[in-house]
């Protein structure tokens, strides 16, 4: 006669490990859509702000090549008996010079400025403005996949634990052999494993995505 086989561990932990922790599915916090994830990228990341710097500074460059070269003052002293009496000297002059330079090389230097803070806003500001965007796109997106893939994995854990429970009830009425249990306490083991990588790898989405927007890993949100 078979005798009853106590409950496994691994059943009787089925309804808490379904549940999971309260962040896993739906995480407390404010609702973020995607486009504010990018608004919020290029408000707070650093990148974005030095790319900006630099493009300011190219430009600044480029109006300091505009200012016409600075004026000359200068005073001559002729005869000068000796140095220590300048007050003697024969003839004094106190002259003030500005020079003008050609036109067409004042305009040719405008222009290169005005090229060079325009490449350099291209080259730097706009291609890092780009890079945030689409890591910004790219690290929702993959919130939403892991919101996704955990869910599913509740699901897979849900049915290992439905077979689990159909195996321990048949082994006790004599239907299946005890190595039907085994097994299905393997599979209930591999998909909480499977359960737990799902967890981890939300988690890590939640945290790279809060680091793009240069807040705290840890602050709670809801995809919106």
């Amino acid at each position: 006669m078979l005798s009853a086989k106590p409950p496994s561990i691994l059943l009787l932990l089925i309804p808490a490990l379904a549940q999971g922790p309260a962040w896993g599915g739906s995480a407390h916090g404010e609702p973020l859509s995607r486009n504010d994830a990018v608004r919020l990228a290029l408000e707070r990341n650093p990148a974005v702000e030095a790319a900006r710097n630099t493009w300011e500074g190219a430009r600044a460059l480029a109006r300091q090549g505009a200012v016409p070269p600075d004026p000359e003052f200068g005073v001559e002293l002729e005869e000068v008996p000796s140095l220590g009496g300048l007050g003697d000297s024969g003839e004094r002059a106190i002259g003030f010079s500005h020079q003008i330079e050609n036109p067409l090389k004042w305009w040719h230097r405008l222009q290169a400025g005005r090229r060079q803070a325009q490449a350099t806003r291209l080259a730097v500001f706009e291609a890092t403005r780009l890079d945030i965007i689409l890591e910004a796109r790219t690290a929702y997106d993959r919130v939403a996949l892991h919101q996704s893939l955990l869910q599913l994995a509740r699901e897979d854990h849900g049915l290992a634990g439905d077979m689990l429970r159909q195996a321990e009830i048949r082994f006790d009425s004599g239907d299946v052999a005890q190595l039907e249990v085994m097994r299905a306490e393997v599979e209930m083991g591999r998909a909480t494993n499977r359960l737990t990588a799902a967890e981890n790898g939300l988690s890590a989405a939640r945290s790279g995505l809060n680091a793009l927007l240069a807040r705290p890993l840890g602050t709670p949100f809801t995809l919106a």
